[in-house]
């Protein structure tokens, strides 16, 4: 991510930044999803045996993600 200008952590690269969140949050799942629009970050975390929004995180800046809410202004901006 070191090319994004909005990325919180630009002298990581994207493996080191997953790297160094999974060993902070053991137990977490990590996927890609969308780009955050904070941060340009397009990986989410959230606890294993917990997918819901108000668990679901974004890697970068570690604020929260809906991710309905985000599927849904997609999908609208898609189909415009």
């Amino acid at each position: 991510m070191s090319t994004k200008t909005l990325c919180p952590q630009p002298d990581l690269d994207c493996d080191a930044c997953l790297e160094t969140f999974r060993e902070e949050h053991p137990g977490v799942e990590v996927f890609v999803h969308t780009y955050h629009a904070l941060c340009d970050c397009p990986w989410i975390a959230h606890p294993a045996d917990d997918f819901t929004d108000e668990a679901t995180v974004c890697v970068g800046c570690g604020e929260k993600r809906s991710l309905q809410g985000e599927f849904n202004r997609f999908m609208r901006g898609a189909a415009a």
